[in-house]
C-alpha cells in the first residue's frame, strides 16, 4: 500500500518541476549602480551636501530625470580605516537610461558642477544589482521618511 500512496506524491512533484523551471528561466533585472566616494571639502558637512542634493532634486523634476534613484550613504562608525566621508550612489533603470541620464547631467544648467564645491569625490565605481530577495507584503513600501525600500527601485522588485 505505502508503494501505490507514493505514486500521487511523486506524480505532483513531477508536474511540479518544469513550472519551476520555467519561472527560473526570466533573466534576473539587472540595474546599472554607480558609487562616488567622497570627502568633504573644507568645512563642508552633510547639511551643505543636502542643500546641494535639493538643488538637484529641483532641477531633475523639472528636466524629467525620472530614471534615476539616488541615495547618500553615511558611515554608522568611523575609525582610522574609513577612507571617504560620505558615498553618493545612484540607481538607473537601465543601462540606456543611464547613459541618457548622464548626458543630460553633464549638459549646461545641470547642478552637478556644485557638487564639487562642497565634496571631493575621488574614486568612482560602478556594479550590477540584481535583486535575490523582493520584499514579501504587497503593500507601499516607503519608510517613515518617504524613502523607497532598496528592493523596490523603478517598480522593478
Amino acid at each position: 500500500m505505502k508503494k501505490w500512496s507514493s505514486i500521487p506524491f511523486g506524480f505532483a512533484l513531477a508536474l511540479a518541476g518544469p513550472g519551476e523551471a520555467l519561472a527560473q528561466d526570466q533573466p534576473p533585472v539587472v540595474l546599472p549602480v554607480e558609487l562616488f566616494l567622497c570627502n568633504y571639502i573644507g568645512g563642508n558637512d552633510i547639511d551643505d551636501l543636502n542643500a546641494v542634493n535639493d538643488d538637484y532634486n529641483e532641477w531633475a523634476d523639472a528636466n524629467g530625470l525620472n530614471s534615476i534613484t539616488s541615495l547618500v550613504l553615511t558611515p554608522n562608525f568611523h575609525s582610522d580605516e574609513l577612507e571617504f566621508d560620505v558615498i553618493g550612489m545612484d540607481i538607473w533603470e537601465s543601462g540606456a537610461a543611464m547613459g541618457s541620464g548622464i548626458a543630460q547631467m553633464m549638459a549646461p544648467g545641470s547642478p552637478i558642477p556644485d557638487y564639487e564645491e562642497v565634496v571631493d569625490c575621488p574614486a568612482h565605481r560602478m556594479f550590477a544589482l540584481v535583486g535575490i530577495k523582493p520584499p514579501q507584503d504587497e503593500g507601499d513600501r516607503r519608510d517613515s521618511s518617504g524613502a523607497l525600500s532598496a528592493w523596490t527601485f523603478h517598480g522593478r522588485f
